[in-house]
């Protein structure tokens, strides 16, 4: 026996089909869009954070430009007082200087060796971004003791010809004691300081050379002649 659907079974069903159709639409309709919408809206937020720094960048290019040639100059003018590396031959050259001023009479002259006091990694050097500056670069000491006898005042006139040196270099340690003869007996450690790794090259000691020993091997000869018998 069949029944019949009367108009409201049939007005019932079609909006539950309805509500059905519009629950799917905004569960894989709207839904997906909302998700698309977020995703979009944080990337944009992302985009316009970098825009901004990108902006603030390239508005202080310039100025950026200024500061690093400025910051090399200063860096070259600083670097251009420091040689390239310190010898054995400099200690001696200094220690010749210092005798001229103070006649210091040395009972020995001794060399410590560089020693590294601060090194910047060549990653850090490039990632500066400065011209000339491409290799690491080390800060290095060299000590050299000079131990003797001196005048305090002749002390005094040593320790000032420091300053018209032509080396950077400073007093590590001064120590003197009194002797017999109104003289200082001592030791003074000067330290030179250098930096390697900015294409500085060594220059050695301005010595000006002098002749020795006898160009003649065999000396000179003088014969008088002999006066003839009248």
């Amino acid at each position: 026996m069949k029944k019949k659907v009367d108009n409201k079974s049939v007005f019932a069903l079609t909006a539950l089909i309805c509500i059905l159709g519009v629950f799917l639409v905004y569960l894989f309709g709207y839904k997906k869009l909302e998700e698309t919408a977020t995703r979009l809206t944080a990337e944009n937020n992302e985009l316009k954070t970098r825009i901004e720094s990108l902006k603030a960048y390239y508005d202080t290019e310039e100025q950026n430009k200024r500061d690093i040639e400025t910051m090399s100059a200063s860096l070259d003018d600083i670097y251009s007082k420091y040689a390239g590396d310190v010898r054995q031959e400099d200690g001696l050259y200094q220690g010749l200087q210092m005798s001229d001023a103070s006649e210091i009479k040395y009972s020995s002259i001794g060399f410590g060796g560089n020693t590294s006091i601060l090194n910047i990694a060549s990653e850090t050097v490039l990632a500066a971004g400065l011209e000339n500056y491409q290799d690491a670069i080390s800060f290095n000491r060299f000590d050299v003791t000079y131990d003797g006898v001196v005048g305090y005042a002749e002390l005094k006139d040593l320790v000032n010809s420091l300053d018209k040196s032509g080396y950077d270099l400073a007093i590590s340690s001064l120590s003197y004691s009194g002797t017999d003869q109104a003289k200082l007996d001592g030791t003074a450690v000067i330290s030179f300081y250098s930096v390697s790794g900015i294409g500085a090259e060594y220059k050695e000691p301005p010595v000006e050379p002098y002749e020795v020993g006898n160009g003649n091997l065999f000396g000179y000869t003088f014969i008088e002649k002999e006066e003839e018998e009248e």
